[in-house]
């Protein structure tokens, strides 16, 4: 049946792109816009650079330092503090890339791995500051309030996933350990730029075909109704947050529904997710079930910050 529906729906979007072009072609550049203009410069030097980090060993000095800090607050060893911490710092998906980096050099456990799925994603920090705070939200709340809801959201989400993936402190290895690679730095930066160019590329390619498919949406449904943005929110998260700008929803609703647009995602970063992951054996189950707790803990905190001031 998945298979049926999957193929129903290839079938009528293909459709649609020859009986209206013009829709798919202008959605589709939208996309391109969105990935050469955003995604291609944001993400590609920190895919690099941490691709390096990870294979080099270069980061675990300093994460060991913090190994009881680490532990302690977020049960994490030090090699998977850094998958959470480029997913902090890069935005989506670097916490998942990092994350089956960390796993396909075996520094942390595939039980490790799962846990940090589910709670390691965030929206990068330029893009609070820059197009959710000063765009969308236009400076009616703090910046600093928008990293509190988010870091405490992802936080809450750990504490929720902490018993079901319990880490040991050690990180038991699934698999034969692999030696720090000993490769030349040149070799080294070769190799990280070619796997990055790779997962770029695919990047791009879900972004562009989930442009087209919002656009197909948009074109269905009445771009300004609520059910319209809703949808266009759960697609790609960028887009309906820009659709959800344009109604005339009070501030009290734009504000919750804002953060968990931009908490959960959308199914473009689920795909994006699911690329960057693929070739290993982690599954993305973890990730989902974890943007949606993320999702509904940080739309309620939002909520009730509304409530209260």
């Amino acid at each position: 049946m998945k298979r049926l529906f999957f193929s129903c729906f290839c079938l009528f979007c293909f459709l649609f792109s020859l009986l209206f072009p013009q829709i798919c072609i202008s959605s589709a550049l939208l996309g391109i816009r969105l990935w050469f203009s955003t995604l291609l410069p944001s993400l590609f030097p920190a895919m690099v650079l941490s691709s390096i980090l990870v294979y080099s060993g270069l980061l675990e000095p300093l994460l060991v330092s913090f190994k009881k800090f680490w532990h302690s607050v977020f049960s994490l060893t030090p090699f998977g503090a850094s998958a959470f911490l480029f997913g902090i710092l890069c935005g989506f998906p670097m916490g998942a890339k990092t994350t089956a980096d960390l796993y396909q050099s075996n520094k942390i456990s595939k039980q490790e791995a799962c846990y940090l799925l589910t709670f390691s994603a965030f929206p990068s920090p330029s893009f609070l500051t820059g197009y959710l705070s000063f765009s969308i939200l236009e400076n009616q709340v703090p910046n600093h309030l928008l990293f509190f809801i988010f870091f405490l959201s992802a936080f809450l989400t750990s504490l929720f996933f902490r018993r079901i993936y319990s880490v040991s402190q050690q990180s038991v290895f699934t698999r034969t350990q692999k030696e720090t690679s000993s490769s030349p730095f040149a070799e080294l930066l070769d190799i990280s730029i070619m796997n990055s160019l790779f997962s770029i590329t695919k990047l791009g390619g879900y972004i562009i075909l989930f442009s087209v498919f919002q656009g197909i949406l948009q074109f269905l449904l009445s771009s300004s109704s609520f059910f319209s943005v809703i949808l266009c929110g759960l697609t790609e998260f960028s887009t309906g947050l820009n659709a959800l700008k344009d109604t005339a929803l009070p501030f009290s609703l734009k504000f919750p529904l804002t953060m968990g647009f931009s908490n959960f995602g959308g199914l473009c970063v689920l795909a994006q997710t699911s690329c960057v992951l693929s070739g290993t054996d982690l599954p993305l189950f973890p990730y989902l079930i974890g943007r949606i707790v993320c999702t509904l803990i940080a739309s309620g905190l939002t909520f009730l910050f509304v409530i209260l001031f």
